[in-house]
């Protein structure tokens, strides 16, 4: 078991303005899982993926990453489970002033020293198919090579956890089906389990199952027919 999540609640906002983002969440992905999270804007998707990273604190539930328990982590605790964990956003949330392999070795910079983050940074570039792009600006670089950067970097810290949120959703679907054909390599290569929010049935059908989510309450959890023998 990678992932367990039990009872989860989140609330925004306070009295008549309240709204409940999740409400009584439960959900258990095993190692090496690829899980699509889908369902209309404003169904959880997004909150979840954010309460899982530690991005954001639940109201009230458990969420167990491997052996850690994520609700009311604090501090360098905090800290370190984010470190554990690879984010891929829709919107590559590059550094532009930074080449791509600062971008890289970025999240790695405070803990190790310039030179292993940056071989570090190369070999992952290699792996998503830029090592001679090292040295571009993320402006000089097309969407689907910034959201590879953005594969790479989420990858820095060897996570056992990966989650994307809409990461095809600024791509055409030609580099969208590349780009989730490299998270689902690295991912598988690695060992990782993936969660990915999107509002695509194409991509889901290429994950292990499929979570449905509306109004912050699961209402289906499926397998899908290629994660099934025989199919």
């Amino acid at each position: 078991m990678s992932l367990r999540i039990d009872g989860l609640w989140k609330s925004f906002g306070t009295g008549d303005a309240e709204v409940q983002a999740l409400r009584g969440v439960d959900l258990v992905v095993d190692h090496v899982q690829r899980v699509a999270l889908m369902g209309a804007s404003g169904s959880g998707k997004s909150t979840l993926l954010h309460l899982v990273g530690g991005l954001d604190a639940a109201s009230n539930g458990s969420i167990r990453v491997r052996d850690v328990e994520v609700v009311g982590l604090r501090g360098r605790a905090l800290v370190d489970h984010r470190r554990r964990v690879g984010f891929v956003f829709q919107a590559f949330n590059l550094m532009p002033g930074l080449s791509a392999l600062e971008n890289v070795e970025l999240p790695l910079m405070p803990y190790l020293a310039r030179g292993g983050a940056r071989a570090k940074a190369r070999e992952l570039l290699a792996e998503v198919g830029l090592a001679d792009r090292c040295d571009a600006l993320p402006g000089q670089l097309s969407g689907g090579q910034q959201q590879r950067i953005a594969v790479a970097r989420a990858l820095i810290g060897d996570p056992a956890l990966i989650l994307a949120d809409e990461p095809t959703g600024n791509l055409d679907s030609e580099t969208a089906d590349a780009v989730l054909s490299l998270i689902a390599h690295v991912a598988q290569a690695r060992g990782a389990t993936v969660l990915i929010a999107t509002h695509d049935p194409g991509i889901a059908s290429r994950c292990d199952r499929v979570v449905s989510l509306r109004d912050g309450v699961v209402v289906s959890d499926t397998a899908t027919a290629e994660s099934v023998p025989g199919q």
